[in-house]
């Protein structure tokens, strides 16, 4: 229980620091889209979240319920990003171009 707590905590200074550290057009972006906001203060919750499902599915193999959790947070990542009007999947290029 401390563990996930001291976990959590490192999560949410992690959040805390990118937004207070954000400079330049980081600094812009995330004041203008305040979506992107709202997502880096929400990982810390889906992270707790995903602990919490972990413990009420002990009976269930370990691999089903984290394929589950990983099936989930990347079909609400698709869908956020096709739901943003300036938002495209050009940056996966920009990831395997390297």
């Amino acid at each position: 229980m401390k563990k996930d707590i001291l976990i959590l905590v490192f999560v949410f200074s992690g959040v805390v620091l990118v937004l207070i550290g954000a400079e330049g057009s980081d600094r812009k972006a995330l004041e203008n889209d305040p979506l992107a906001l709202i997502c880096l203060i929400t990982v810390p919750v889906l992270i707790s979240l995903g602990v919490l499902s972990m413990r009420k599915m002990k009976e269930m193999h370990y691999m089903v319920v984290t394929s589950y959790s990983s099936l989930f947070m990347a079909l609400f990542s698709i869908i956020l990003i096709v739901a943003q009007p300036d938002q495209d999947f050009q940056f996966l290029k920009e990831l395997t171009a390297s």
